[in-house]
């Protein structure tokens, strides 16, 4: 089914570069012409020139001048008229409720629960490939966010806009959450149905294992994710003054959330679904998803459908064309007069050449740079970093400017990664420069994103660890420069058995994945301590 809309462009910087080409085109004309006439005047033997020579030039400069535009036009890549097409879709469809209650707002995770749930929804859902998603926020009653969709873009935005006054009724009702999912979902025989409960386990409605029941009866799996810790924290909010205030009850007392696991435990197994907890670390999310794909069988069905943009390039181009051979055989007596509008016409062609290929393959180009930024994501799982590395980089060329975006995030902690190795191998030189590259990398993601909160989180994360190991280099150095001066017996500290451990040594300090001894981990990695944020799993 096709259907029309307003002219649009996928290049539009070529529409710029295409006036600036023509007004400096006509001024090309206009100063031979002048030359022309001077010349004219001071040779009074010279013939004077006819008007047939005048109309050629004129119709030959308003050729060259009418190829330029519709060469840059064609370049610009119009796009006009669109057609649906529906989406094969292998998977489960997964609908995610976050709670959004002012119990969310509580810190024992970084910086809180409700950020760190979104931010473990988005770096799994950036892994997903044909996945149908959608999106319920819920307090003291539910709301579909996000409809069903295998538009990863579309629910990333709905997901970024939850806060804790997206739902002006306070409270924590995990029924109506399960109850609005269990409606919004797609009804379609034998396709599996997965809702993923975020949720510090409060149910102050108290009527969760009724709703959680129901589902179960309507073929809905329910598998819940604690946010929070068993200890709890005290709850904060902004006052009226803007300062943090500590939420109380009705007794003036200060309220501590605590995490309810036995709530979402029982939720889940009523439905055959499980429960994990989703860690400071934010991985958990990822190990129950794993989990969820190896119990649930992957079923085919039509996904949504999504516009497909019809080219437009081809009249432009053929009009180009058509001006560029009219132009080179409409005859002039005055065959020096021709070089000026040739050899502007020739470099424009020549201009235009060169961006053909953009044209013919533009489409194929982003298919190219798809598939290798989804391989490179499955090498990354893999943990071959070096090959993810090259695969990313790959992806790099496309036009698709979401598609870098995402691309340079994971080349950047797929580098992150790859330092690790080379620390663990005692090559501290390489990691320092291998995570200069990553850092490169996350700059890149925000000069094309600058609000991604990934990217930038990671990236301060990798900032800060570079800084660190450059400083324990330095240190090292001048202890070794003190040691090698006479009359020093000092031994340094990082040698087995003298004094203090430094960070990179085994033994001693924080613990890191995939490596004794080292300190927080970016949101990407398996371990200890903070991590980064692409990729979250175990908790």
């Amino acid at each position: 089914m096709k259907e029309m809309t307003m002219m649009q462009f996928a290049q539009p910087q070529w529409l710029w570069i295409g006036a600036i080409a023509c007004v400096g085109l006509v001024a090309l004309f206009v100063r031979a012409a002048r030359k022309r006439r001077k010349a004219l005047a001071q040779f009074a033997s010279a013939s004077p020139e006819t008007s047939v020579d005048r109309r050629r030039r004129l119709a030959r400069g308003a050729l060259a001048t009418l190829g330029v535009a519709m060469a840059s036009i064609a370049m610009a890549r119009p796009l006009a008229g669109f057609r649906w097409e529906q989406q094969p879709h292998q998977g489960v469809d997964l609908m995610f409720a976050v709670d959004t209650s002012k119990s969310m707002l509580a810190a024992d995770l970084r910086p809180d629960r409700l950020t760190r749930a979104k931010l473990a929804v988005a770096d799994l859902v950036r892994k997903f490939d044909g996945e149908r998603l959608g999106l319920i926020a819920f307090a003291g009653n539910a709301f579909v966010q996000a409809p069903m969709t295998v538009d990863r873009g579309v629910f990333l935005e709905a997901l970024d806009a939850l806060d804790t006054e997206i739902i002006p009724r306070g409270g924590s009702d995990l029924a109506s959450a399960i109850r609005a999912a269990a409606q919004a979902m797609s009804s379609e025989p034998g396709h599996r149905k997965v809702l993923v409960l975020l949720s510090d386990g409060e149910d102050l409605a108290g009527n969760a294992t009724e709703a959680a029941r129901e589902a179960a009866g309507r073929g809905l799996t329910i598998y819940t994710v604690g946010v929070g810790s068993r200890q709890g924290q005290l709850i904060e909010i902004a006052g009226q003054s803007g300062a943090l205030e500590l939420v109380r009850d009705e007794n003036g007392e200060p309220v501590r959330s605590r995490l309810d696991e036995s709530t979402l435990r029982g939720l889940a197994q009523l439905t055959g679904g499980s429960y994990q907890p989703l860690g400071a670390d934010g991985r958990g999310l990822d190990a129950l998803y794993a989990q969820a794909k190896a119990q649930l069988p992957l079923s085919t069905a039509m996904g949504t459908a999504r516009k497909v943009y019809t080219e437009r390039f081809q009249i432009p181009l053929a009009i180009a064309l058509g001006c560029l051979l009219l132009e080179l055989a409409l005859g002039d007596r005055r065959r020096r007069a021709r070089s000026v509008p040739s050899a502007a016409l020739a470099a424009t062609l020549g201009l235009f050449l060169f961006g053909m290929p953009r044209l013919a393959s533009a489409e194929s180009s982003k298919s190219s740079a798809t598939s290798s930024y989804n391989s490179g994501t499955e090498t990354y799982r893999k943990g071959d970093f070096d090959a993810a590395e090259k695969q990313f980089e790959a992806a790099l060329r496309t036009d698709d400017v979401r598609l870098q975006v995402d691309t340079y995030y994971d080349l950047g902690n797929a580098r992150y990664r790859l330092g690790q190795g080379t620390l663990a191998s005692k090559d501290r030189e390489a990691t320092i420069a291998t995570w200069k590259r990553a850092l490169e990398a996350y700059d890149a993601a925000l000069a094309l994103a600058p609000g991604d909160e990934d990217a930038t989180f990671n990236r301060e994360f990798v900032a800060n660890k570079l800084a660190a190991l450059e400083e324990e280099k330095k240190r090292d150095e001048q202890e070794k420069k003190q040691q090698d001066q006479p009359g020093q017996g000092q031994q340094p500290q990082n040698k087995s058995g003298q004094g203090q451990q430094p960070k990179d040594q085994q033994g001693q300090g924080q613990q890191q994945p995939n490596q004794s001894g080292q300190g927080q981990q970016p949101k990407d990695q398996q371990g200890q301590g903070q991590q980064p944020k692409d990729q979250q799993g175990q908790g």
